[in-house]
């Protein structure tokens, strides 16, 4: 009985120990040279950002009328969504840009778009925040 309830208890560890494991996300240090320039580091900490926004914290902190960065992990990528807003004295967003990250898991392997600002004011399409201004490579290591 004792063997047994080793085994179990063993067991259990194991497998909360592996669960931890595979949700935590690396830190990334992260190289990009934009033409013309110097090369820019930076960190990209995965474990700091909304990764699931079906979360009831998302939803009921609105997340998505701020500044706020979201992480998805896929078998072979990272994708880090980080989307800008600037707001005025009352609260209204004047412009927002998103910047997203795409990570290759295997390559390290770095695609940094950055899109035209959106400003709502004018009436303009929020669509404008998915098109692409520039794109810069580079490449990310784990920390």
């Amino acid at each position: 009985m004792k063997k047994l309830l080793g085994i179990v208890v063993i067991s259990l560890l194991l497998s909360s120990n592996a669960y931890a494991l595979f949700h935590k996300l690396p830190t990334l240090k992260c190289t990009i040279t934009p033409a013309h320039e110097n090369a820019q580091t930076f960190f990209l900490k995965l474990n700091e950002y909304w990764s699931d926004k079906d979360d009831e914290e998302y939803n009921r902190l609105r997340v998505w009328e701020n500044t706020y960065t979201s992480v998805k992990k896929t078998e072979n990528t990272y994708k880090v969504e980080n989307w800008i807003k600037t707001k005025n004295e009352a609260g209204k967003i004047l412009w927002g840009k998103k910047i997203t990250y795409i990570i290759d898991r295997n390559t390290g392997g770095l695609t940094l778009t950055v899109s035209p600002k959106y400003f709502p004011d004018i009436h303009e399409s929020a669509a404008k925040l998915f098109e692409v201004e520039t794109t810069v490579l580079g490449t990310c290591v784990k920390k």
